[in-house]
């Protein structure tokens, strides 16, 4: 499940293509390694890697709160292409890492 998420992940980023914002190549290398990491866990321990996934929601959460926000502020179409999302799939995104209603 994990490697089909990595590929789905993968063919997502080059359908974006250049259209989108590249994370530094040092944060894509750690973020795989990490991902690979909690892939090879669920191997062994199924419930270690639900434990590692939920502590890798709570740093997303955590992280990604005033980015959100401060997004908010910002032309969503822009932002949806920065992305490589749709308008809706951007507003429920930063909804979630907001913490404010899409519907609004």
């Amino acid at each position: 499940m994990a490697d089909q998420c990595q590929d789905d992940w993968d063919r997502h980023i080059h359908t974006a293509g250049d259209t989108t914002v590249l994370l530094p190549a040092e944060l894509q290398e750690l973020l795989r390694g990490v991902g690979d990491a909690v892939g090879t866990l669920a191997k062994d321990s199924p419930v270690a890697a639900i434990e590692a996934a939920r502590s890798l929601e709570l740093i997303a959460q955590r992280t990604a709160y005033e980015a959100a926000h401060d997004a908010r502020g910002q032309d969503p179409a822009e932002v949806a292409a920065s992305l490589g999302f749709n308008l809706h799939d951007t507003r429920a995104l930063l909804a979630g890492f907001d913490g404010w209603d899409v519907f609004r």
